[in-house]
């Protein structure tokens, strides 16, 4: 038993494995040299695919592999816009129509029969929505207190649904994962 016991060594930091009977890939040495006259060797597979760049051991700055032309520059998409991606979901025509059934502010608080005071809007927060969900908005929100008379309840265009509740209560739903908070 005491001929398979390893006592005493940096077991995991060291390798009892010999080379022997080992055969290497098969390697090439490529140099690269940076513009301050530093040159990098590196070794690479004899089947890898070589890098035109590489850091510079001694300073840092991008070396070019020696004797090499610089590969093409690869075309990217271009940059998509808020309109790209509207058009991706509409067409121009439903856009334009969208735009035509917008209503004023105003107009909507007088359709509602709802009274509101501009100075009475209280800047509440910006949000945009996370990356990665379906649909993304970025807009500002306001408060208002409403008189008596008047009850508030959501827009049926907006979201599938709503409700009031004290912020307390909103935050223990979404512990318990009944909806999410941004």
């Amino acid at each position: 038993m005491s001929d398979r016991v390893l006592r005493g060594t940096r077991l995991g930091s060291v390798s009892y494995e010999s080379d022997r009977h080992t055969e290497f890939a098969p390697r090439q040495r490529t140099v690269y040299d940076c513009a301050n006259g530093h040159e990098t060797a590196m070794p690479f597979a004899a089947e890898a695919e070589i890098p035109f760049s590489w850091e510079c051991r001694v300073c840092g700055a991008t070396a070019q592999l020696r004797d090499a032309t610089a590969p093409e520059e690869k075309k990217g998409k271009p940059a998509r816009t808020h309109w790209d991606m509207l058009l991706e979901r509409r067409s121009t025509a439903e856009l334009e129509e969208v735009l035509a059934e917008r209503t004023d502010f105003a107009d909507l608080l007088a359709e509602e029969q709802a009274q509101i005071s501009p100075d009475d809007l209280v800047y509440f927060s910006h949000w945009i929505t996370p990356e990665g969900l379906p649909i993304r908005f970025d807009t500002h929100f306001f408060l208002a207190e409403l008189p008596e008379s008047q009850e508030a309840s959501h827009y049926p265009g907006e979201m599938a649904g709503g409700l009031w509740l004290a912020p307390a209560e909103g935050l223990r739903r979404h512990a318990r994962g009944e909806f999410r908070i941004p």
